[in-house]
């Protein structure tokens, strides 16, 4: 009887610590199942903010990248702009003051108005090298002696560029057959062959107002 007793309790205990180490057993494979998933959860989100980071900066660098890309169209506008602002019915007889406005506007450092012959018939104030933008428009006028019509169409403009990335625009009209250059320069700037035409009109109405007082269009030779 007693043997029986005491076997009964030994089953039970033995049956009781099995299920407890199996419970534990379990209960550890369900932390364990539990960190990993709250890892795996934590790795995910510090993947979506690396990515979303990631994106961010492609987004900054693409931004960038438009705005090189477009500033020299967003400079050429805005120096359109600036040039046809300037009062075209205005009667200036000062050339001088015409072109200085015109350099303050356009932020030319220099600019000069020269005729046929290539000869300055005006500059603006703190003009700095005139040889050079008068040897510019003198290898426009050049040019339109020599590939211009009846043979070739007339180039109107010309474009230097040099190393010091300072550019040199020269542009060529005519008022009443006459042939005319004004030729500008700027540092850092990309002047393309029609940046000055906003500003022919206005040198138009001052070259006929200071000779006869009558006004004549300026065109592109």
């Amino acid at each position: 009887m007693i043997v029986a007793a005491v076997a009964g309790i030994v089953g039970a205990v033995v049956l009781f610590a099995s299920g407890y180490l199996f419970g534990a057993s379990r209960g550890a494979a369900a932390r364990r199942q539990l960190r990993e998933q709250l890892i795996g959860q934590s790795g995910l989100a510090r993947a979506r903010e690396e990515l979303a980071h990631h994106r961010a900066g492609e987004d900054d660098a693409l931004r960038a990248d438009l705005r090189r890309v477009l500033a020299p169209l967003v400079e050429r506008e805005r120096l359109t702009d600036e040039l046809a602002r300037i009062d075209q019915n205005s009667r200036r007889r000062d050339l001088t003051e015409l072109l200085d406005q015109i350099a303050e506007r356009g932020r030319f450092s220099s600019i000069t108005l020269n005729d046929e012959d290539g000869w300055p018939l005006a500059t603006n104030t703190d003009v700095t090298d005139l040889e050079r933008l008068t040897a510019t428009a003198s290898v426009l006028q050049l040019l339109v002696d020599r590939l211009g019509p009846p043979l070739h169409p007339a180039p109107s403009a010309i474009v230097v560029h040099d190393s010091s990335n300072r550019s040199t625009l020269s542009r060529l009209f005519t008022i009443n057959r006459q042939r005319f250059t004004l030729t500008a320069d700027a540092t850092g700037t990309q002047l393309g062959p029609t940046t000055l035409d906003p500003a022919l009109s206005s040198i138009a109405a001052a070259l006929n107002f200071g000779r006869d007082g009558a006004e004549a269009p300026a065109s592109g030779e």
